[in-house]
């Protein structure tokens, strides 16, 4: 199928450029990026396309600097065929940001919205690490998919970018992405070729006079701050991450006594300011016995971090006592996990049970109640 790519007349601009401030440089580089980007030339001459199809890019430093969503600014939204938000946490608690959003998508243009991922996750637990803003959310986008910088399809960082460039070229013009990206890698892979072949004898000489360092590695271990409770279920499967500035290495642990071994750690880090994140059950966070985590450590060979449970999980327990009619038991003693309750009134118990008498399963007369119903409200039949 061919793609029409040529700008329409309806619109001055190829695309707006929304960011936030902290993110300037990037847009500022996208912009070039995109106005300087050239179609492959037997592609141009066999479907007839532009050679520089990505032009011209709107960018707010080398215009105008909009203090709120003026008219003037709304005038430009309006003359651009297509809304670029440059997603990164700092976007994310960008007022402007979303107000740039909001507007566009109410123009009718929401296919047209794209969005370029330089830090961050969309969607993430951790809201210090979201990166989408939470108008896109508002707007049902939140599953729109962006071009990440930080998706490691490579092993070369560069590679990656480069990719995500050109993912969002290819959205941005209605075009296969394989169509340009296979071209586009091939002439890469070349000028690489070249370049490693003058870092290796460059490395080389640098090597002669020892300036490069074997790296080394780092074991993290966990340390559990709660107090040891055998009756609640041990860590299981959990993700630790390492983030030495703008890069995250992963590893899974299957038990609190194992170690994170992060590999290749370049020897003239340590001593530097790292963040480990720890998440349990990363795929099912609903699941998760321990809280997670973030916290900023300084990079040595060996580093603890600690853990603690929540200690409510299991704790809370909410209960309605009813008889053989189904009616309810007010008043009624019982014993749960070696403690004396008495019900309400209305025949309920809602109590907290102290962490060191937590269970993963509490029996009340002859009925067993799981932790998975703990925080709900379960109603048990006392002849």
């Amino acid at each position: 199928m061919q793609h029409k790519i040529e700008n329409s007349d309806k619109f001055k601009y190829f695309a707006f450029i929304s960011y936030n401030v902290e993110d300037q440089a990037w847009g500022s580089r996208l912009q070039t990026k995109l106005e300087h980007y050239k179609m492959p030339t037997e592609l141009c001459k066999e479907k007839g396309w532009k050679r520089k199809p990505a032009s011209p890019i709107f960018f707010a430093p080398t215009d105008i600097q909009p203090n709120d969503l003026s008219e003037e600014l709304k005038s430009r939204l309006r003359a651009s065929r297509n809304l670029i938000v440059i997603c990164s946490p700092n976007s994310a608690k960008s007022e402007w940001v979303g107000r740039e959003i909001r507007y566009f998508h109410s123009l009718g243009r929401k296919q047209n919205i794209h969005f370029f991922i330089i830090k961050g996750s969309p969607n993430d637990i951790n809201i210090e690490n979201e990166c989408y803003n939470p108008v896109i959310k508002e707007l049902g986008m939140n599953n729109f998919l962006g071009a990440n910088i930080n998706e490691k399809y490579y092993k070369l960082k560069y590679l990656n970018r480069q990719r995500a460039y050109i993912q969002l070229i290819t959205k941005l013009l209605g075009i296969e992405f394989d169509t340009i990206w296979n071209r586009h890698k091939r002439i890469l892979i070349k000028k690489l070729t070249t370049a490693v072949i003058s870092l290796l004898i460059i490395t080389s000489a640098l090597i002669g006079f020892g300036i490069y360092h074997q790296p080394i590695e780092t074991a993290v271990t966990l340390k559990e701050l709660t107090l040891p409770n055998n009756k609640l279920p041990e860590l299981t499967v959990a993700k630790l991450s390492l983030i030495i500035d703008d890069e995250i290495r992963h590893v899974n642990l299957n038990s609190i006594k194992e170690k994170a071994i992060f590999k290749n750690i370049p020897k003239k880090l340590i001593g530097k300011t790292v963040k480990l994140q720890f998440i349990e059950f990363p795929d099912m966070p609903e699941a998760a016995n321990y809280y997670p985590l973030t916290v900023e450590k300084i990079l040595e060979e060996n580093i603890e971090i600690h853990i603690q449970r929540d200690t409510v999980k299991y704790g809370r327990l909410r209960v309605k006592i009813i008889d053989e009619k189904y009616k309810a038991r007010p008043y009624y003693e019982l014993s749960i996990a070696g403690m004396k309750f008495k019900t309400d009134a209305e025949g309920n118990i809602d109590t907290l049970i102290p962490y060191a008498k937590q269970q993963e399963f509490y029996t009340i007369g002859k009925d067993t109640i799981s932790d998975i119903g703990l925080t709900s409200r379960i109603a048990l039949i006392i002849p």
